[in-house]
């Protein structure tokens, strides 16, 4: 009986120290907006923001119009807590919409070139673009994940027809690696317009029980 009682023990125990092999995981994602203040002796448009030691900075061309909501159209700024310069992305920035995360060591933001809008990652150790994620509409990050809510061109005055970009929802798993949420994106996708589509369609009677995609 205790022989066959005693493999068994050893077995269990060697299950269980296997078990409790530690399992190193990546971080988990803790995105912080950046607060920004002008500079208001800058010769242009020109904010500044900081997160504990990295600090960004946006900038336009100078001689740009000063304004209100200004647009920032040269290359993002970062001088991470190490005190290495990153300077990042070709388009137009917005600085609502920029992120340090609690780690210091990636930054995101809205980077728009013309009229397509794109949440781009930047990884601070080699300053390389790691993730793109091109959007429309209104963009928000809350709770842990981005939310695009999408946008309409419509083709008709009656706004009875119209060329839509869904609703994405992309949850920011380890190390703020962003990853859609495909079964949510659907369900707000129809709340939104009144029917599921994973692609910009075209849509009959978008915002109404009755939308429906059409075929171009």
């Amino acid at each position: 009986m205790l022989k066959a009682v005693f493999p068994l023990s050893i077995g269990i125990f060697l299950s269980l120290a296997n078990l409790a092999i530690p399992i190193y995981a990546a971080e988990p994602c803790d995105l912080q907006r950046v607060q920004f203040t002008p500079e208001k002796n800058s010769a242009s448009n020109k904010s500044t923001g900081k997160f504990q030691a990295t600090q960004v900075t946006l900038e336009s061309e100078p001689g740009a119009p000063k304004s209100s909501s200004p647009t920032f159209n040269m290359p993002m700024q970062v001088q991470t807590k190490s005190g290495k310069i990153c300077k990042l992305g070709e388009g137009i920035w917005e600085s609502k919409e920029i992120y340090v995360n609690r780690g210091e060591d990636l930054v995101a933001g809205s980077e728009c070139s013309g009229s397509e809008c794109s949440l781009t990652f930047y990884a601070l150790s080699d300053c390389a673009k790691r993730d793109s994620i091109p959007f429309a509409g209104p963009m928000r990050l809350e709770g842990g994940r981005f939310l695009m809510k999408g946008a309409c061109e419509y083709l008709d005055d009656a706004k009875s027809k119209a060329y839509c970009s869904p609703a994405k929802i992309y949850d920011l798993v380890s190390d703020c690696k962003p990853k859609l949420n495909e079964k949510e994106s659907l369900i707000w996708t129809r709340k939104i317009y009144g029917v599921e589509f994973a692609t910009p369609s075209n849509i009959l009677n978008p915002h109404t029980s009755q939308a429906k995609v059409t075929k171009p």
